[in-house]
């Protein structure tokens, strides 16, 4: 007996088959078998939305009883997309300005988590998946592959426009960043020494790498490479933002912090929440993260008579 997923199966070693004999309502942790029974313990966990405004009062956004998860605001902090399993798998999810949901699309092939991002004009959001890079339009919903899964794309930002947008790949060996014309499909590499998460601002390539805690900077023009932030810890590649020249980043067990590049004045946002998920998102003053539930878990009993099947011949 074994389990992957959800689904308890029979593998019968002189056939070398392997039949599935159960689904279970949530995934299977682990599982014994003890005479004609089967035992199996699953746990759940559930995530919900909240919100922090200017005065750091702390409220609930968005809940379903489900993992909702990887909030993103819009530029005007008008709308709000993430992540929810909602209807058993995930899916991305809108909160319109007047507050409705809705589900903006299904993501391309096998279920699975996704981190997405604004365009520069609130009209697109862009993620990768499987190693392709995708568009999706907010008002209709339709999706669009920008770069084939070829390209073997991991982060994935917009550039300076809506034109352009810029992607790290290990396709070389090691991670580098690569910036990609939309309308031409031409493509250079723009990081010799590393590069996972990457925005462009004023010029200034800012990113991070893989295999390095800090924030680093480079002058496009000269080539230029320099260490802008020491403490940040590269776990930032999921959310770290940089919106007209404030940069948004996580400290480990501290919070939510913002660095203005103009001046240089850095601020906590955010003390760290209790069950922080790490997901979170700043905008127009206002800040939206994931917090997990306590953690719920089960053991049953099933009969193995009811599900038992004997091998093909």
């Amino acid at each position: 007996m074994l389990s992957a997923g959800k689904t308890v199966y029979q593998y019968h070693i002189d056939r070398a088959q392997l039949i599935p004999l159960y689904q279970a309502a949530d995934p299977i942790d682990s599982l014994t078998v003890l005479g004609n029974t089967l035992y199996y313990s699953s746990t759940e966990v559930h995530a919900d939305i909240w919100q922090a405004d200017s005065t750091g009062a702390i409220s609930e956004r968005i809940n379903s009883s489900r993992l909702d998860t990887m909030p993103r605001l819009s530029h005007d902090g008008t709308q709000l997309a993430f992540l929810s399993t909602r209807q058993g798998h995930y899916q991305l999810w809108l909160q319109q300005a007047n507050g409705a949901l809705r589900l903006l699309t299904e993501l391309p092939g096998q279920p699975g988590f996704i981190r997405h991002e604004w365009s520069p004009d609130d009209k697109k959001l862009l993620f990768s998946k499987d190693g392709a890079a995708y568009q999706v339009d907010v008002a209709s919903g339709a999706l669009h592959t920008l770069l084939p899964g070829e390209k073997q794309v991991m982060v994935a930002n917009w550039g300076e426009d809506i034109n352009s947008l810029i992607y790290s790949s290990q396709r070389d060996g090691d991670w580098q960043l690569w910036l990609h014309d939309i309308a031409n499909g031409n493509e250079h590499k723009i990081t010799e020494r590393g590069g996972y998460s990457g925005r462009i601002w004023h010029g200034q390539l800012y990113f991070s790498k893989y295999h390095h805690d800090g924030l680093w900077f480079k002058d496009l023009r000269t080539g230029n490479e320099e260490l802008l932030l020491a403490q940040f810890d590269k776990i930032n590649w999921l959310n770290w933002q940089l919106d007209d020249g404030l940069l948004h980043y996580y400290q480990p067990d501290k919070g939510i912090y913002q660095l203005d590049l103009t001046t240089g004045d850095s601020k906590l946002l955010v003390s760290e929440p209790s069950q922080f998920v790490r997901h979170f998102s700043v905008r127009q003053g206002l800040a939206v993260f994931g917090r997990h539930s306590d953690v719920q878990g089960d053991i049953y009993r099933l009969p193995l008579t009811l599900v038992y099947k004997k091998p093909l011949q």
